[in-house]
């Protein structure tokens, strides 16, 4: 596969980059996984491939989605706030990924998703990998910020 990230976040730095690669993703709910006996957390989704954007003219952009897995190591918990996690068919739409930090080099990983949801993840440190795991393809349109 060519064009393909595989990125390492350890710091918040990094989550900025992170950020910025998953933002408008679509997530299938019944994608989303928490392995509490690994401390792991898991994402596929279908990122919109905004590292592909050449310019601002519409002739030169491509646009393309691949799919993706995100996931945190060294997750202690997990809270799922404005959805139902056991609505396995909804789909939600990434905005942003932030960090707080908290006490004893833990913090909280925050995904805040269209309509409200969010996903808050209590970490022992920042530890994440993003990794495009298909081929790309054409995207129907660009997602459109109002």
């Amino acid at each position: 596969m060519k064009d393909t990230i595989k990125l390492r976040a350890t710091n918040s730095e990094d989550l900025i980059v992170f950020s910025a690669l998953v933002q408008d993703a679509v997530i299938r709910v019944s994608d989303i996984s928490w392995h509490a006996n690994d401390h792991r957390f898991v994402i596929v989704c279908n990122r919109y491939r905004w590292e592909q954007k050449k310019g601002f003219w519409s002739f030169r952009t491509k646009r393309q989605r691949v799919c993706s897995v995100l996931h945190f190591n060294c997750i202690l918990s997990v809270k799922y706030s404005g959805f139902d996690i056991d609505d396995s068919e909804a789909f939600l739409n990434l905005l942003a990924i932030h960090y707080e930090a908290a006490q004893d080099n833990q913090g909280h990983l925050r995904l805040d998703f269209s309509a409200g949801a969010t996903i808050r993840l209590h970490s022992e440190c920042i530890d994440g990998v993003l990794s495009d795991v298909t081929e790309s393809w054409a995207a129907i349109s660009e997602p459109q910020h109002r």
